[in-house]
């Protein structure tokens, strides 16, 4: 139970690791981001919110990520290697977040200021409602 209960605790740990090191990618990027692109109050919004719905819902999946894996050690005895090796899996699945989060987060910043540029420009009365 000792054992069972300490990887219970590090797995978890993990994932709090992981909400840490995400959260920090996403003022990185803000930062990045508004400091390349935010040439108006509307583009820095605009580029924050983007970086801010995907921060927003890579934790919710890693809040409910935390419950599920405290679930799963109390409904399963973890007795089997099969077991252990999933839960080796799920570790290994957690620490590659961040990497891909910096991709999104990138991507976010690209987008966020696009998303400004046909919203905002001049001419984007020719692409809003009337044709």
């Amino acid at each position: 139970a000792r054992r069972t209960e300490t990887a219970r605790n590090i797995l978890v740990k993990e994932v709090m690791k992981v909400q840490t090191d995400i959260k920090a990618l996403m003022f990185k990027y803000i930062q990045e981001g508004v400091g390349a692109r935010g040439v108006s109050v509307l583009a820095t919004k605009t580029i924050i919110d983007s970086i801010k719905d995907i921060w927003l819902s890579l934790n919710g999946d890693l809040e409910y990520a935390k419950s599920s894996i405290q679930e799963l050690f109390y409904l399963l005895p973890l007795d089997t290697k099969e077991q252990v090796q999933t839960m080796v899996e799920i570790v290994e699945v957690v620490q590659r977040i961040p990497a891909k989060t910096e991709v999104l987060l990138q991507e976010a910043t690209q987008d966020g200021y696009q998303q400004y540029v046909r919203s905002s420009s001049w001419d984007s009365w020719k692409t809003q409602g009337g044709d």
